[in-house]
């Protein structure tokens, strides 16, 4: 069962991490919050996202903004 909720947290995940990259791709230097209201997502959600599209050199950081690499 945990490997299935794995699964699906892991999916929506990249979901996520898809549509972030999407609209920065879109409007470049958005900060988390205002992407997060955007997407209807929680803050720290989004973040955590952003995290990771940082540690997978997807996105660079800014001052407080977000951008494509």
């Amino acid at each position: 069962m945990s490997a299935i909720a794995f699964k699906i947290n892991h999916s929506s995940d990249d979901a996520l991490q898809q549509k972030l990259l999407l609209l920065l791709a879109l409007e470049e230097g958005q900060t988390s919050s205002a992407l997060a209201q955007k997407l209807v997502r929680p803050p720290q959600e989004v973040i955590n996202a952003l995290d990771h599209l940082l540690y997978r050199g997807l996105v660079e950081l800014h001052g407080a903004r977000y951008c494509l690499k």
